[in-house]
């Protein structure tokens, strides 16, 4: 992410995993341009990363309602 956000290439031990891990706060919260901006953020980055991200919001889907989580219109992103 370093590389992709800041073009510096170097080696940094991750302990935490990318995506909605810790938050009580999901997508379906999001303003229609917060919306926007993570559909250009998720399709922008590294294709690891945006299903680490999309397997999160799964395993929050299967803790809480899909609705609380991800509106409906962004649904199929985490169609499994």
């Amino acid at each position: 992410m370093a590389k992709h956000w800041f073009g510096i290439d170097v080696q940094i031990e991750q302990s935490f995993p990318h995506g909605f891990i810790t938050t009580k706060l999901f997508l379906a919260l999001f303003c229609e341009l917060g919306k926007a901006r993570f559909i250009r953020e998720l399709d922008s980055i590294p294709t690891d990363v945006s299903l680490a991200v999309i397997t999160s919001l799964r395993k929050q889907i299967a803790e809480y309602d899909i609705e609380y989580v991800v509106p409906e219109k962004l649904r199929p992103l985490v169609a499994s």
